[in-house]
């Protein structure tokens, strides 16, 4: 987590150094639970250019909150606007599949916009758009407070949370960790009561605005060139972010982040107990009754009480012991081979599945390359889902014999 990050020694960042601000955010998105930002100019860019960061906050649960100003892209306007309206049912994004996450971050296109608004729907970004109480000025905040549910790690910068403030400015950053001394977790403490002041809309300095009264930046409106840095095409910053990677301790901190994304996509192919509450004691109980009876035995369970999922469950806890998964399911009929396989495929996430009939041409190789692997001492992972006709037939006691017979930690349901 973030005491485990490799911080600045003098924990400072600035642009040229070995040392960069976009360092900092890439590595305390990847070990962070929740971050606030008290910012003024916002562009969704920035989110864009921390692709990697962000994919691995979110996917893990993360949080964020924003206080900004009011002055947005016509983009980025439009996406909060549909964020705000809560209406979830119009979008369609899984936050639980770590590669679709980051390629749809990692392309600034509509796709990316639905992810931000969807991101604001379901309350994972949340957003309060201020200005000074007395209507001049703006809100001109850059810093930020990023936790991991343990140890918190403030910052104070220059740069706007914009692709331009990343990549293209001459920036600085200081940080602050708390487990460091108590100038640092009084800062954090200080910045934490402040920006919750605002949030809490309990601030009586500044004007809290509805999104309907956000300007727009566009392009030959403003002359300031802090408003037209909100204001990049996809191909510009595709471009900016390619020429980025010449620091070798950003490129060891991205290397960390795709190293994240690998293993979140490795558990993503893992067995699971498809509930979050997980099994219901019965199912733990029939469990270490199985095991204890040497691993066989039957369920006498009553109708409607799971005896799919306890079976399952089964395999579910021995996989967890063992690192790989085998298993043989015999059913009376096609119907209910079809009505295993979802269960096995899409509630407990088996990948490797076999279904052994007519509807599939392949079962014989798919069964022999199974059993080629274990006879070799292989730790594959493999589930033969079949009937008890097709288990009797010749050809499947053939493969089983020569291939199977006598193996250990193949289990038969």
């Amino acid at each position: 987590m973030l005491k485990e990050v490799s911080w600045s020694e003098s924990r400072g960042y600035k642009t040229g150094s070995e040392d960069e601000p976009l360092q900092f955010y890439i590595d305390t998105l990847c070990n962070s639970k929740s971050f606030d930002l008290l910012l003024g100019y916002f562009s969704s860019t920035a989110i864009n250019v921390l692709s990697l960061g962000f994919a691995n906050f979110i996917y893990s649960g993360g949080n964020m909150r924003m206080i900004i100003n009011n002055i947005l892209s016509e983009q980025d306007k439009s996406a909060v606007e549909k964020g705000l309206t809560k209406d979830l049912a119009n979008f369609n994004i899984k936050l639980d599949d770590i590669k679709s996450l980051r390629e749809i971050l990692d392309n600034y296109g509509r796709h990316f916009f639905e992810c931000l608004a969807f991101l604001i729907a379901s309350d994972r970004i949340q957003i309060k758009i201020i200005q000074p109480k007395n209507g001049k000025g703006i809100s001109h905040y850059k810093s930020g407070i990023f936790n991991d549910g343990e140890n918190s790690v403030g910052f104070k910068a220059s740069c706007n949370f914009t692709a331009f403030g990343l990549l293209e400015n001459l920036e600085e950053l200081d940080s602050f960790l708390t487990w460091e001394n108590g100038r640092s977790n009084k800062w954090i403490n200080s910045q934490q009561d402040y920006f919750e002041k605002i949030f809490e809309e309990t601030a009586d300095f500044v004007d809290y605005l509805e999104i309907s009264e956000v300007l727009t930046a566009i392009k030959n409106e403003f002359g300031d060139k802090s408003i037209n840095e909100l204001l990049i095409d996809e191909k510009e910053l595709l471009l900016k972010k390619r020429n980025v990677l010449n620091n070798e301790k950003l490129e060891s901190s991205i290397e960390k982040a795709n190293q994240l994304i690998a293993e979140f996509e490795l558990k993503e192919k893992e067995p699971r107990f498809p509930f979050s509450s997980g099994p219901r004691p019965y199912q733990i109980e029939a469990y270490q009754n199985w095991v204890a009876n040497n691993r066989q035995g039957l369920f006498a369970m009553a109708t409607g009480t799971g005896k799919t999922i306890t079976s399952l469950n089964c395999i579910v806890e021995e996989y967890k012991i063992n690192g790989f998964y085998r298993f043989i399911v015999l059913v009376p009929t096609i119907s209910l081979a079809m009505q295993w396989e979802n269960e096995i495929t899409q509630k407990f996430n088996f990948q490797e599945v076999t279904t052994c009939s007519s509807q599939n041409n392949n079962w014989e190789d798919s069964v022999r390359s199974y059993g080629k692997n274990v006879r070799l001492g292989n730790d594959i992972d493999f589930c033969i889902l079949l009937t008890y006709a097709t288990f009797r037939g010749k050809k499947f006691q053939s493969i089983f014999n020569d291939l199977f017979k006598n193996k250990e930690n193949t289990y038969a349901f």
